[in-house]
């Protein structure tokens, strides 16, 4: 009895370490009840028989398990690397002496590898833990399925596309209708140059004297200008000349209404365009160019004098630096600016905007035309609250200021006070703004 016991004991293992189930005819097996780790008990059970494929799984999706009628709902099959374990175990046979087992008495199990890779259906590539269909395929589900291509068109990877042509109609590629005049491009059509579609047809263009075509419209000649359906030519006045479609002053002439009227230029003066400026050594007063009044050990850059090495300004002299004294720079925030709003006239009519200025005679800024147009203005103080200058296109307008945003109208000295506490030193900024003489007086201390 206790060497039967023995007998049993050990075929018990040996079933439990080579499989929990028995395997039948029909690619079914039969799981015995057992406990797993965890202490849940599993109920005898049938299941697909184990092997390499995924497909044939009664848990696969489209599948099912002829014993219940469950139908299968895994869509992947999964993939797994290197888990460690063995791909053969050794299984004594017990021969009925429990006191020895002999090497010849040992059955090699081979175990399925922890590595198998997962078959993939007919007509597809796998590229990493994916497959795809080749092309001229298409996925349904787990298969490939071969591209149903009409006449007349190509395949592309998973899909076909109309040849150059023809159009996607459904499942089909129709003919383009192409009209006459026209022209085939990919899956559409086009008007030749020279028509212009209208509807289904390419109809030509109609194109009016002294004018030319460009594509699918027409555009007049240089020196005329379309009003409507028409191309007139332009009425261009002395001294000047065309560009395109339209007329511009001569270098020397600026445009007032439509006429070119020659720059009045003042001595030391010369012309830019159709503007004039002050010679260097020069400063623009009113209509004439004055000379600098250059003090000692200054010189001369533009219209303007600065110090010589070794020299700082005070007021309107230039004086000697003490041995040792390190020039004092004045920062950028000494200077500061002012905003006008000013309107007037000028070659284009009635104008307004805002400008700026700070302690110089030169202002700047915007101003809108009766047209909405806005125009960038150049200008400078030419009186008492009045201002003259030109815009990029070489327009001249005479303006006045109607308000001066945030201390009223300036006519009188003031005096501005900035410290700086990264240089140690102080400033004194003297400004005389009235519209006529406007001089800056700096003072370091």
């Amino acid at each position: 009895m206790k060497q039967c016991n023995l007998v049993v004991y050990g075929i018990s293992i040996l079933a439990f370490l080579i499989s929990p189930y028995i395997v039948f005819a029909g690619g079914s097996v039969h799981v015995k009840g057992h406990f797993r780790k965890d202490g849940t008990y599993v109920q005898p059970h049938y299941r697909s028989a184990p092997d390499s494929s995924f497909y044939n799984n009664w848990s696969t999706k489209g599948n099912f398990n002829p014993y219940t009628g469950e139908e299968g709902t895994v869509d992947s099959p999964p993939i797994k690397s290197g888990t460690g374990v063995p791909s053969q175990i050794y299984i004594p046979i017990f021969t009925g002496n429990s006191s020895s087992v002999s090497s010849s008495s040992q059955t090699n199990i081979n175990l399925p590898s922890a590595n198998v890779t997962p078959s993939i259906p007919e007509n597809s590539y796998r590229s990493g833990n994916s497959w795809y269909c080749n092309s001229g395929y298409r996925r349904v589900g787990d298969k490939c399925v071969a591209l149903n291509v009409p006449a007349n068109a190509y395949v592309s990877g998973n899909a076909w596309y109309c040849n150059s042509g023809y159009r996607r109609v459904g499942d089909e590629c129709r003919k383009l209708n192409v009209p006459e005049n026209a022209y085939v491009s990919g899956n559409a059509w086009y008007c030749n140059s020279g028509y212009r579609r209208v509807g289904d047809k390419c109809v030509a263009l109609n194109v009016p004297a002294n004018a030319y075509v460009s594509g699918n419209a027409w555009y007049c000649n240089s020196g005329y200008r379309r009003v409507g359906d028409e191309c007139r030519k332009l009425n261009v006045p002395e001294n000047a000349y065309v560009s395109g479609n339209a007329w511009y002053c001569n270098s020397g002439y600026r445009r007032v209404g439509d006429k070119c009227v020659a720059l009045n230029v003042p001595a030391n003066a010369y012309v830019s365009g159709n503007a004039w400026y002050c010679n260097s050594g020069y400063r623009r007063v009113g209509d004439k160019c004055v000379a600098l009044n250059v003090p000692a050990n200054a010189y001369v850059s533009g219209n303007a004098w600065y110090c010589n090495s070794g020299y700082r300004r005070v007021s309107e002299e230039c004086i000697k630096l003490k041995p040792g004294e390190e020039p004092k720079v004045i920062p950028s925030y000494a200077y500061r600016s002012y905003s006008y709003s000013v309107s007037g006239y000028g070659d284009d009519g009635y104008v307004y905007g805002d400008i700026d200025a700070d302690c110089s005679r030169d202002v700047s800024g915007y101003l809108c035309l009766e047209d909405g147009k806005e125009v960038y203005f150049d200008g400078e103080w030419v009186g008492n609250g009045e201002v003259e200058g030109y815009d990029e296109d070489g327009n001249y307008y005479e303006l006045e200021v109607s308000e001066y945003h945030g201390q009223g109208l300036m006519t009188e000295e003031i005096t501005r006070s900035f410290s700086s506490p990264e240089s140690g030193f102080h400033i004194d900024t003297r400004c005389r703004n009235d519209h006529m003489d406007m001089r800056m007086e700096v003072k370091v201390s």
